[in-house]
């Protein structure tokens, strides 16, 4: 009987041990909770600043090709009008 008692004694020790511990754990695990809460919110921050990164590369990147696009375009109306002002001056010399 006494071993019996020592042992349910016993256990009622360890139990309240790991309570005691569980319960220094509690801000611990509070803290570590609030460190991923914070990173998370890096991470959205990080991801939401490469996103507007790539959409002001991409807009530059838009701008050039419209820009290139726009200066061949008016090349090309040059040296159409350059063909023009050609095909005309052999008009001419062919009607004389």
């Amino acid at each position: 009987m006494t071993d019996l008692h020592l042992e349910f004694g016993h256990s009622a020790l360890l139990f309240e041990q790991l309570h005691v511990e569980g319960g220094l754990l509690t801000p611990e695990c509070g803290h570590l909770l609030l460190d991923a809460g914070v990173l998370s919110l890096l991470e959205s921050v990080m991801t939401l600043h490469f996103l507007l990164d790539l959409e002001v590369l991409v807009s530059e990147g838009f701008a050039d090709l419209l820009g290139l696009e726009g200066q061949n375009a008016f090349e090309g109306l040059l040296f159409g009008t350059e063909d023009l002002n050609f095909f005309l001056m052999v008009v001419e010399f062919f009607s004389e």
